[in-house]
């Protein structure tokens, strides 16, 4: 067994105090994230180990996602809307090589966004969790418990909205 590997089995539970402590709120999520980090990189964080400067390191990095909001900490558990939009440009099955394409993309997608602002919660994050997790209706459906029609209907509610305003303001 690695030291990397001893010292996730022995400190397990002291990472996850600390992350408890400093964190709070999905404090299990981040401490498992944070072993995932440590394991991905095996070479990098097993030299640390080896100096015995990995503990303090651990306990630095999980300080850091207690305050900064440019850890993927912060973007996956604290405000994950912030950085998530769900129409992106590579959605599009091609990239456009004029810049001038790009740009009426983009306003389209600004266009879709605040739109998107104005309809109600539920419309707005079934939409998004359609869109952004690629699933069809079904698939939405089944992972969310939500009826079919339901789903459907929203779906479909906002896709019109979306197009009368399209329409309305000559897109």
């Amino acid at each position: 067994m690695s030291c990397l590997d001893e010292f996730i089995t022995q400190r397990y539970d002291d990472i996850l105090s600390v992350c408890r402590t400093l964190v709070k709120s999905d404090a299990e999520d981040l401490c498992n994230d944070l072993c995932l980090q440590l394991l991905s990189d095996r070479e990098k964080y097993e030299e640390i180990c080896k100096r015995g400067e990995l503990w303090f390191y651990v306990k630095g990095s999980v300080s850091i996602c207690r305050y900064s909001k440019k850890t993927s900490h912060f973007y996956k558990y604290k405000h994950p809307r912030e950085k998530e939009k769900i129409w992106k440009l590579d959605r599009f099955e091609y990239e456009p090589t004029d810049w001038e394409q790009i740009n009426e993309r983009e306003d389209k997608l600004e266009f879709i966004e605040k739109n998107l602002k104005k309809m109600t919660w539920f419309d707005r994050e079934l939409t998004r969790v359609y869109y952004h997790h690629n699933h069809s209706l079904r698939t939405l459906s089944d992972e969310t418990k939500i009826h079919y029609q339901t789903v459907h209907q929203a779906i479909r509610r906002v896709k019109s909205k979306i197009r009368k305003a399209a329409k309305r303001n000559g897109y």
